[in-house]
């Protein structure tokens, strides 16, 4: 059960990775129409100097949008980056109780109980017992 959930885990983040990854490509992408938004409102300012507050007002509501954007973005990607590390924390405890249940059964197994009364000492290696 542990290991489905683990590998179910690392594919969920892989495609949380990829989504996040595509996010940064489109966000720096739009970076560039950003600033080219910027230059044509300037350039209509020029042209028509009487529109200049509804212009400003619309570059300014672009502009906040954007900013929270960016910060969306950098949001996400800590998540992820916490996400992974819980996820990276989870594999190894989840090893450690395998390591931990594979040293508890070789020392309860029936070959070391077996040793006690003469016969041949049990040998535990990392994932198994053996004679």
């Amino acid at each position: 059960m542990a290991v489905r959930c683990v590998s179910q885990t690392t594919v969920a983040s892989m495609v949380l990775q990829e989504k996040q990854d595509h996010q940064e490509i489109a966000y720096e992408s739009m970076r560039e129409a950003i600033k080219e938004m910027e230059h044509q409102a300037g350039r209509l300012e020029e042209i028509h100097p009487d529109a200049r507050p509804v212009l400003e007002g619309k570059v300014q509501v672009l502009l906040q949008g954007w900013t929270e954007l960016g910060d969306t973005v950098s949001q996400n990607k800590l998540r992820l980056q916490e996400f992974v590390e819980l996820q990276d924390f989870f594999r190894s405890y989840l090893a450690m109780i395998s390591w931990t249940e594979d040293t508890r059964s070789c020392i309860f197994s029936d070959n070391r109980l077996a040793s006690w009364e003469g016969r041949p000492k049990a040998t535990c290696s990392r994932t198994r017992c053996a004679n």
